[in-house]
């Protein structure tokens, strides 16, 4: 790990901060004024819906730039109150953070191929076709115009 000044991590560390385990974010040693959180992934609609942040940039329909940490609204319902109330003196937006989809996992499983495979040939695999070559006429009509030019 490459650590800057007084233990804080590189942008490419915190970039990446993504792929540690649990027990390794924890332990994570960010600078002042940031914290490292472990979120599990949800796998019901309020555990997802439960994030929330304020957005001061959208980008269509998916806000660019949040403004300071998310907040779990159904934990600590009186610190997200407080951050809704500054999100909006900064005409920022408090909305959700994640999106829900319905969905269902199931085991994966093999498919019939959609593919046939051809018996092998000695026949051409290619086909010849005559075609008019616009390079050639432009390259004629070119010296005919400047020999025509070149006379008068």
């Amino acid at each position: 790990a490459t650590h800057g000044q007084a233990g804080e991590l590189d942008a490419h560390e915190l970039r990446s901060a993504g792929r540690l385990n649990q027990t390794e974010c924890q332990s994570l040693q960010v600078g002042p004024g940031k914290r490292a959180a472990w979120m599990t992934r949800a796998s019901t609609f309020s555990e997802c819906q439960r994030w929330h942040g304020c957005c001061l940039r959208w980008r269509g329909d998916r806000c660019e730039l949040f403004s300071g940490p998310v907040i779990d609204v159904d934990a600590d319902a009186s610190n997200a109150a407080d951050a809704k109330w500054q999100c909006m003196q900064c005409s920022g937006d408090w909305v959700r953070v994640f999106h829900w989809e319905e969905g269902r996992w199931t085991r994966g499983k093999m498919q019939k191929q959609k593919r046939d495979w051809l018996t092998r040939s000695w026949d051409s695999a290619n086909a010849w076709a005559e075609v008019f070559d616009i390079n050639a006429l432009r390259q004629l009509l070119e010296n005919a115009n400047e020999r025509r030019l070149g006379q008068h």
